[in-house]
């Protein structure tokens, strides 16, 4: 089975985080989100990263720097 590093529940929804230490993300990196968004109560998926830059993978499927989680203006 698929695993999710961190799956978050609010109000129904599920937020599905997954964390690497590389520097790139690929295919391999989005894999437990992608199971996960399945459910009809998934919201949206993070892979964060320690790369630089904000990237959509899917429409709701992103890869975020860790760095971006300290910043207030990275998502403007």
């Amino acid at each position: 089975p698929k695993e999710v590093d961190l799956v978050l529940s609010f109000r129904g929804n599920l937020v599905g985080v997954e964390v690497k230490s590389s520097s790139m993300v690929n295919r391999n990196d989005f894999k437990g989100l992608v199971a996960l968004s399945q459910k009809p109560e998934f919201k949206r998926g993070y892979v964060v990263y320690m790369g630089q830059k904000i990237m959509q993978w899917e429409d709701n499927l992103w890869a975020i720097p860790l760095s971006a989680l300290w910043e207030c203006d990275a998502f403007e």
